[in-house]
């Protein structure tokens, strides 16, 4: 996430609901212009942020998700 002023940030929630196959996960950040950031690659950001800042976190962390994702799947 980019960090110049870290409201970005600090707005940024992850939610779940619901259990085994009707277990759905949710990230969601409570500023205007979070959808600009996050799609827009023509914009500059200073390393280490980018653009596609959710998406690089989930790809980084797949193997940790998909734990979760199967641990909440046998459980529920």
């Amino acid at each position: 996430v980019p960090k110049d002023t870290h409201r970005l940030e600090r707005s940024g929630r992850a939610e779940t609901t619901g259990t085994g196959k009707g277990a759905v996960g949710a990230v969601s950040f409570d500023t205007g212009y979070a959808v600009y950031v996050h799609e827009r690659a023509d914009q500059h950001h200073k390393p280490p942020t980018q653009y596609k800042y959710v998406t690089q976190a989930v790809r980084d962390t797949r193997g940790a998700c998909g734990s979760i994702m199967g641990y909440s799947l046998k459980i529920g």
